[in-house]
């Protein structure tokens, strides 16, 4: 859904002030918000949803908010009360606990193995070694 300008302008202007070099880039309609490398919050009609990560207990009252859920399917990015947008402070203490997740989250996808490649279908199609030379016949005498 999209996101007015005003209010795009209004929420950088509150994250710059609680946590320098955030940036936003705008992804499916809505906003994407990045500082430090990662990717912590999404703004979506007008709606801050930050990063939560499950396993830390002190994001018990961001996890208590509704789940940003695009189609359906709930994510880990859990809304932020007006309340708290407007209070540089209290906003200043949600950013850097989405940024901890957010980098959380990070180690966890480092941590697994990686997929084996896949090919592609055309690589699927080609032989997968050369094909053997013929034999060469001697001729009997």
């Amino acid at each position: 859904m999209p996101v007015r300008d005003e209010f795009r302008l209004y929420l950088l202007d509150q994250m710059r002030e609680a946590h320098g070099g955030v940036t936003s880039r705008r992804m499916f309609g809505g906003l994407g918000l990045y500082a430090d490398g990662l990717f912590f919050g999404v703004v979506d009609d007008d709606v801050l949803y930050l990063k939560v990560d499950p396993a830390n207990p002190s994001d018990a009252e961001r996890r208590a908010q509704p789940a940003f859920a695009p189609m359906g399917a709930p994510m880990s990015y859990h809304l932020v009360p007006g309340e708290v947008l407007d209070d540089t402070a209290r906003l200043r203490d949600w950013v850097a606990q989405a940024l901890a997740a957010a980098a959380h989250a990070g180690r966890r996808k480092a941590a697994r193995p990686a997929a084996p490649a896949r090919r592609t279908p055309a690589a699927r199609r080609a032989p997968k070694s050369p094909a053997p030379a013929p034999r060469r016949r001697t001729p009997r005498p």
